[in-house]
């Protein structure tokens, strides 16, 4: 048994194939972009925070502390963890 194809099925096959191809490529240059857009947020927040004195470090939370004010000590009291969602 021979299965044929016209050129109407292979044209539909080009079509379907293309728009996901096409889906495809979008969504990882969305992703790129978004990634992008929040590494410049976290530099220009990182930089913000240590023109006025505050210490920035990122693990797996990003812990704010204060550097040297006298009036302020660096233990856990004055210490701001913003933990980042789990992927």
């Amino acid at each position: 048994m021979r299965v044929r194809f016209s050129i109407r099925d292979l044209l539909r096959l080009t079509l379907v194939v293309a728009m996901g191809l096409g889906w495809f490529v979008r969504e990882v240059q969305l992703r790129e972009s978004s990634a992008g857009y929040w590494r410049a947020a976290y530099i220009a927040l990182e930089n913000a925070l240590n023109s006025d004195g505050w210490g920035v470090e990122r693990k797996y939370a990003l812990r704010v502390y204060p550097l040297s004010d006298s009036r302020l000590s660096r233990d856990t009291e004055h210490d701001f963890l913003i933990r980042f969602p789990s992927e």
